[in-house]
């Protein structure tokens, strides 16, 4: 907040607070000396007037508070302010005898001359100004205390905001060069068994697909359907590699398609069920991946076949899945559920992300 609205809410406050506290000193004097008939409307207009005082001088007290803070302590500062302290008391002396002879809230009660009450003023309110003053500049040092404690967790949230940015992009750039590698290693197959033609739809289908991993444009989330057609040609590409060996299935009820999920998810998943099941075998394999929305979650089930192959150490382990459980921990923290289990004829994977949508965001 600049310094001119700054100067302005901190007068509004001070203005609201000395009014309210004018009317309740007015209504107390007037009801404590009720049997004096007093005009309530004089003492009402008498005491705003003189609160009047501290209401302009605060945005003063204010200015002077930051120009001679006294956290960390500092005698010039303090030497300051007792000099201020001083002066505004006096001053409020001086101002408070004046308008008592002006408006003559107290009737004949009321003093007339302003010399000799001014004397009688200050010799009995010196120290209660001088404390309000205090009061004051305490006010002034707690709300800069709180300005700058805000501003310091404001910037510890961007910090840690531009940090779990960073993080998350450096481990989504962790599967890059790992995908690139197991495709081309998928179009140097083909070559090998002199299938041209697949080899070359592979590599075109290849380049679609870095060009959507590579896009620095791109969000870091994307709808599901885009992450479906990833995964769709992706999986084409594996089709083209085993052939007739390898089935795939992919069932995704419309709504869940909107649904908001970080880019790059499905495709390592899959890759890794491929790996797992048409890759470790020459017997025909299968892979489903359906999406559905259950309750307020965005569940992903991915399974694929795996007759009779044995374990391979680090299973579960790879780059794909711990980049992905990476990816998601620093996304939704304890907000998602990522499970998969080894049955004897398959592997099931299921994910349950929070549901968000662009409208959600």
């Amino acid at each position: 907040m600049g310094r001119g609205p700054r100067t302005r809410t901190l007068f509004a406050g001070a203005l609201l607070f000395w009014s309210a506290f004018a009317v309740f000193v007015a209504f107390h004097t007037y009801l404590s000396m009720l049997s004096h008939g007093h005009s309530l409307v004089r003492l009402v207009v008498y005491e705003w007037v003189v609160c009047m005082f501290w209401a302009l001088g605060t945005p003063v007290i204010a200015l002077l508070s930051e120009r001679f803070p006294l956290m960390p302590w500092r005698a010039k500062s303090a030497l300051a302010h007792a000099a201020a302290a001083a002066a505004f008391a006096s001053a409020f002396a001086a101002w408070s005898i004046t308008m008592n002879v002006l408006l003559r809230p107290y009737d004949v009660r009321s003093p007339t001359d302003i010399a000799e009450g001014f004397v009688a003023t200050f010799s009995a309110h010196f120290p209660l100004e001088v404390l309000v003053y205090a009061g004051i500049v305490g006010a002034m040092h707690a709300l800069a205390f709180h300005e700058r404690s805000r501003e310091r967790a404001l910037r510890a949230a961007e910090l840690e905001r531009a940090l779990s940015e960073a993080k998350h992009e450096a481990l989504a750039a962790q599967l890059h060069p790992h995908f690139l590698f197991n495709t081309l290693h998928t179009v140097s197959s083909l070559i090998r068994a002199q299938q041209q033609t697949s080899a070359i739809r592979t590599l075109a289908g290849l380049s679609d697909l870095l060009r959507y991993a590579l896009d620095a444009s791109r969000s870091p989330d994307a709808e599901l359907g885009e992450e479906l057609e990833v995964a769709r040609r992706y999986l084409a590409i594996q089709e083209l590699r085993f052939g007739d060996r390898l089935s795939v299935k992919i069932d995704a009820e419309a709504e869940t398609l909107p649904a908001r999920v970080p880019r790059l998810l499905l495709q390592p998943l899959v890759e890794n069920a491929v790996r797992h099941g048409a890759a470790r075998g020459e017997a025909p394999a299968w892979l489903t991946l359906a999406a559905r929305r259950v309750n307020g979650s965005l569940r992903i089930d991915i399974a694929n076949s795996s007759w009779g192959v044995p374990p391979m150490e680090g299973e579960g382990r790879g780059i794909g899945l711990s980049g992905t459980r990476a990816r998601l921990e620093q996304l939704y923290g304890g907000a998602y559920r990522l499970d998969i289990r080894r049955l004897d004829d398959r592997f099931e994977l299921a994910l349950d992300l929070p549901w968000r949508t662009r409208a959600d965001a």
